[in-house]
């Protein structure tokens, strides 16, 4: 139906629009090859610029965490295997943007050239679940799947982000190929938090985390409307990748481990929280939500 920038152009609630099924499945890919080769964002180099060193071990075993996490509170995990050179595949939650209440998959155009093969991989696999592979009309267009693509919790409304790794044109595409969708736009503002899914969390169709300093006034307008029980976090929380966090179901919550006084405000609101390790994924800039593709 609309872009929408501002409170004032959103006459609509979340509740308004169409319920959708909640996700049951995610697509993770195995931690072999994972490693920091190049900076793509400002958590890849330390304080005197150097890359980030990755603990091997350290990062299969978190990985491994995160998987069997998903999998004990009742998702189904699927692993794509590794492939030599694709240090970033990963990160899941990017070289695709999925639309599960239409079955189609749509393939990113990833910002850096290193992680573009990533977008072939994912087609197979989408191909091979039987859902419609589609594309942007041009590969000029930055458009980082749901790294910049949030859906709201059970309703068909999305939440999108234009910023470093995704541009205006690629949620225009989206609009005008489901004109029955609304997108919610922010444009994201703090260099640290360079997609969306760092920094909005969207856990129940009332919840949300939220980093207040990524967003400008109209964004922070349309984040506390379309989620009157959101909760802003503070700076460790941030920068423990809190807003990196993935609910798949309104209730389980799975969160980077170490912030207790969060888990403690969730967990009173009815949260179940599954903390988790994921130290060595954020060297690269990536967490919970990044680690996987709910499809």
């Amino acid at each position: 139906m609309a872009i929408i920038r501002t409170l004032s152009e959103w006459q609509r609630r979340a509740s308004d629009y169409p319920a959708v099924e909640p996700t049951k499945s995610v697509l993770m890919a195995a931690a072999d090859f994972f490693d920091v080769k190049e900076a793509h964002n400002n958590h890849m180099r330390d304080e005197d610029g150097e890359l980030r060193k990755v603990d091997k071990q350290a990062a299969m075993q978190e990985w491994q965490q995160l998987h069997d996490s998903f999998a004990d509170n009742g998702l189904n995990v699927e692993v794509l295997p590794a492939i030599g050179g694709m240090h970033d595949l990963v990160f899941t939650a990017n070289p695709s943007f999925i639309v599960p209440h239409y079955r189609h998959a749509w393939r990113a155009s990833m910002a850096h050239l290193s992680r573009r093969a990533e977008v072939e991989v994912h087609q197979q696999f989408f191909a091979g679940q039987g859902f419609e592979i589609k594309g942007l009309s041009t590969a000029n267009i930055k458009f980082e799947g749901h790294g910049d693509g949030l859906w709201h919790p059970q309703r068909l409304l999305l939440h999108a982000a234009v910023g470093q790794r995704s541009d205006l044109r690629g949620w225009q595409e989206i609009d005008d190929a489901y004109p029955e969708l609304d997108i919610l736009l922010y444009e994201l503002r703090h260099e640290d938090f360079y997609h969306l899914d760092t920094a909005l969390a969207c856990l129940d169709e009332q919840t949300a985390l939220f980093i207040g300093d990524a967003f400008d006034d109209d964004g922070l307008e349309l984040i506390n409307a379309a989620f009157p029980k959101a909760l802003a976090l503070n700076d460790f929380e941030a920068y423990q990748f809190a807003g990196n966090a993935f609910c798949a179901d309104g209730r389980n919550v799975f969160i980077e481990q170490g912030c207790d006084a969060l888990y403690e405000k969730l967990t009173a609101r009815g949260f179940e929280v599954h903390p988790v390790a994921t130290q060595q994924f954020r060297l690269s800039g990536g967490s919970v939500f990044c680690l996987k593709q709910a499809y």
